[in-house]
């Protein structure tokens, strides 16, 4: 197996795995789009054949923490403001998304995302802790 950049003439033997397997899944991530990817790369097999087509996104995260004592009015007054300013910085920093992650059990914090524009992900939401070895 061996690992190479993504380049452009490999791009339609990527679209035609992903119409294949996940075309109902996702859209084809547009690899070569460096504002959305720090980098992509190919896994090919011995004959040059792709076995995987991958990419490590540079996603933008929103995190809060709100004094939950404060009245209703300066929490969503406060969360607004927080929204316009995360978005103004992401769009700065060359971000196409703004992710939120939000525990279940949190509906009022949720029904005020999906207020604002936010969108469930497809599938769940995973993360692996790089500072732990």
């Amino acid at each position: 197996m061996k690992i190479s950049p993504i380049v452009l003439s490999r791009l339609e033997e990527i679209e035609r795995i992903h119409g294949k397997h996940f075309q109902t899944e996702f859209g084809v991530p547009n690899f070569l789009d460096r504002g959305a990817f720090i980098c992509s790369f190919l896994v090919t097999d011995n004959d040059d054949n792709i076995v995987c087509a991958a990419g490590v996104r540079n996603i933008c995260e929103s995190v809060i923490i709100t004094d939950k004592d404060m009245p209703l009015h300066k929490k969503l007054e406060a969360l607004n403001k927080v929204y316009e300013a995360s978005k103004v910085l992401a769009r700065q920093a060359g971000h196409h998304e703004l992710h939120a992650f939000v525990e279940s059990t949190n509906t009022s914090w949720i029904r005020w995302l999906q207020k604002a524009g936010f969108v469930p992900t497809k599938g769940q939401a995973f993360v692996l802790d790089l500072t732990n070895g």
